[in-house]
């Protein structure tokens, strides 16, 4: 007589075959991507950095002076602190408002030839105050090679 197991069809049949791994090769993690902030926030982001009593309403020289450095506008060849420095002061004022930074970037961007577009979009893409990319990629090229080896 023949056993049950060999009349009887498995009770569970699998359904589909299982499936073989992708044979590419794994890709290593991403770096960690610089977040994007609009122009708004950044100016009130930087209008606050390292005074404690501001209220991001108004920029001063030497807040915009870093947001600038940051974004890589001044590179202190070309573009100087006395470049920012001459334009800033054209408005006779200690401190600007958002709506006056951004007639103080249009006359930079004219007087320094560049395009005002682009400018924003470096101000807008350096980071939150105070960041720095560089230290940021050299974190994660470690972590990089250790996963390699």
């Amino acid at each position: 007589m023949d056993t049950p197991s060999e009349t009887n069809p498995p009770v569970n049949p699998p359904v589909n075959p299982p499936v073989n791994p992708p044979v590419n090769p794994p890709v290593p993690d991403a770096l960690p991507t610089i977040p994007v902030y609009p122009l708004d926030v950044q100016f009130m982001n930087f209008a606050k950095y390292m005074d404690p009593k501001a209220d991001g309403k108004t920029i001063t020289i030497q807040q915009l002076d870093r947001w600038f450095v940051q974004a890589e506008i001044i590179n202190f060849r070309n573009i100087t602190y006395t470049d920012t420095g001459v334009s800033f002061n054209k408005f006779k004022r200690l401190s600007l408002d958002y709506k006056t930074f951004l007639l103080l970037l249009l006359e930079f961007c004219e007087k320094k030839d560049l395009d005002v577009k682009e400018t924003k979009n470096k101000l807008k893409s350096c980071g939150a105050p105070g960041f720095d990319k560089n230290k940021l990629t050299t974190e994660q090229q470690p972590a990089q090679e250790q996963k390699e080896t």
